[in-house]
């Protein structure tokens, strides 16, 4: 029973913690949207979530009248949270496997030729004509470089296109730093482990365990 708990709670991290090595072990930096960061991370952290206090407090007499579709109910309560969470969020942009000093010099040349009356100060950016506001975040935990927005008007649109020319900006360009070789140790040790769990347990442990699970009735 536990095991399988392991496969659906590990193994999604074990899958995001894989990207995250691979896109700081690049030669070349990688640029995210904020939304897909973040629902990334939502999809990571799903099996915990959906497993733990989803379950946990899930009535049993919704799993005993609706069987296995209770679980498409929680999943579609989860995928509306993480949704609503993404819409309710700010612009924001994420640089993997580079350097704050990179991306704010790369940054400052593209900035003039987006808007000629940008203005900074410190690491806080300001572009009045696009309508955008930001300043730069270091987060060494995943190893990337945020750009955040300040301030609450923001121009969407203009985000959108902030990150495709901050894209192709640092598509010549070559990161020296390589963040990720422990991410990916991480990450190939979890699924090393769900591979392990999934091969050992017997056939009637598992469809006993599956049945408990996803509360299929016989």
């Amino acid at each position: 029973m536990y095991s399988l708990y392991w496969l659906f709670c590990v193994g999604p991290l074990a899958l995001y913690l894989l990207f995250l090595g691979w896109a700081n072990t690049r030669r070349k930096p990688f640029v995210l949207s904020g939304a897909i960061d973040t629902g990334l991370l939502g999809l990571a952290l799903c099996g915990f979530v959906v497993i733990g206090p989803m379950r946990m407090f899930l009535p049993d007499l919704a799993a005993a009248q609706y069987g296995f579709y209770t679980w498409l109910m929680i999943l579609s309560l989860y995928g509306l949270c993480l949704t609503s969470i993404l819409l309710m969020s700010r612009p924001r942009i994420v640089i993997y496997n580079t350097s704050s000093e990179q991306v704010q010099q790369t940054l400052r040349e593209l900035s003039q030729t987006l808007d000629p009356e940008t203005r900074w100060a410190g690491t806080n950016l300001s572009m009045p004509t696009l309508g955008i506001s930001l300043h730069l975040e270091n987060s060494p935990t995943t190893a990337n470089i945020q750009l955040v927005s300040s301030g609450e008007t923001q121009d969407y649109s203009n985000w959108m296109n902030l990150e495709a020319e901050l894209r192709r900006a640092l598509e010549g360009s070559h990161s020296s730093k390589r963040f990720g070789l422990l991410q990916l140790l991480a990450g190939a040790f979890l699924l090393v482990a769900c591979c392990y769990q999934l091969i050992t347990i017997e056939e009637a442990e598992f469809v006993s365990a599956a049945k408990e699970l996803f509360f299929i009735r016989d």
